[in-house]
């Protein structure tokens, strides 16, 4: 008999096409390849906020913090019965939450009782995870969902500047506008993010007042493809002191497949690639800002040399191969 694998996640009788279509990053880019593993497996597969009395396996998803009053102690009765029952339990652990407060991290502390294994997005954060635990950790990277673009040659340049990301990442982007002196430089800022994107922007309490022409989009795979194909160059701003220095490599990764010389604080789990984009506290960012053509040398070399581990096929290879050491 086939094994019987619930991915807990917020949402009830979900179905994988749910999943590749929600405005939710983690179920397009993990629980989608994860949920075809299971089916290309074989196994059988159910997904929702409720463990079906069947199940083998628990694959716990994002707890979003919409209904979290409600959903953080459902999950937490229905996974310390399942696993008082014997049943295993993976825990797909994206942000940091235990060594960041956040509203999800009692969740997570009390969670780890009764987990069997750990998923992780990146070598960053297994190691980071081997600091407080010795439970098994999966590395399964997040699936890239954009198409690959090449470089843009330097006659097509607009001077045009992409940012994109969630809106918890806005004040990272409003820091950067109103400190950063190569700010001045960029003739139009592309941001594509959610709804309030423009409004959190305005809201910031500048030192002055920016003076960067700033367009707001908001985010769809195809808004995007299309801000990638006007920009010059892509700016990922963070805050290695903040619970984002925990962020997967994704926004990286999607960056220099669009084809963007990639200017960024570089986290963790971007150090692996740092031959392949500037960091933005360096004094190249502001050339290749300048000159993009600077940062093409780097953007075909992680198309080259990296790109091929974060397609669909190979994501979900990888989760076929967590699966098997999971269920073992």
């Amino acid at each position: 008999m086939s094994a019987s694998i619930h991915i807990l996640c917020a949402g009830s009788n979900l179905k994988k096409t749910d999943l590749i279509v929600s405005g939710l990053a983690s179920n397009r880019l993990r629980l989608f390849p994860a949920a075809t593993a299971i089916e290309d497996a074989g196994y059988k597969l159910s997904m929702g906020d409720n463990i079906p009395a069947d199940a083998d396996l628990v694959i716990v998803g994002k707890l979003i913090t919409v209904d979290i009053s409600h959903r953080l102690p459902s999950w937490l009765r229905q996974l310390r019965e399942f696993a008082a029952s014997g049943g295993k339990v993976a825990i797909e652990y994206t942000d940091h939450h235990l060594a960041i407060p956040s509203p999800q991290s009692p969740f997570y502390a009390e969670a780890n009782q009764f987990a069997h294994s750990y998923i992780v997005p990146s070598g960053a954060m297994k190691e980071l995870m081997a600091e407080s635990h010795e439970l098994p950790t999966y590395i399964v990277e997040d699936r890239l969902e954009y198409p690959v673009l090449p470089p843009k040659s330097p006659q097509h340049r607009s001077g045009m500047v992409l940012w994109f990301g969630h809106e918890s990442n806005i004040e990272f982007l409003s820091n950067l506008i109103d400190t950063w002196p190569g700010i001045k430089k960029i003739k139009t800022l592309l941001v594509v993010s959610g709804k309030s994107a423009n409004s959190l922007l305005t809201s910031y309490p500048y030192r002055e007042r920016p003076t960067v022409n700033v367009q707001c989009l908001e985010w769809s795979p195809q808004a995007l493809v299309l801000a990638a194909r006007q920009a010059d160059v892509a700016l990922i701003p963070s805050d290695t002191s903040s619970h984002k220095q925990f962020a997967s490599s994704n926004r990286l990764v999607t960056s220099l497949a669009l084809g963007l010389p990639t200017l960024a604080t570089t986290l963790a789990s971007y150090r692996e690639f740092q031959d392949c984009f500037t960091d933005l506290s360096s004094p190249q960012a502001q050339q290749v800002l300048a000159k993009p053509e600077e940062g093409i040398s780097g953007v075909k070399l992680f198309q080259e040399k990296y790109l091929d581990r974060f397609t669909d096929a190979a994501i979900t290879e990888c989760w076929r191969t967590t699966l098997s050491s999971l269920l073992s």
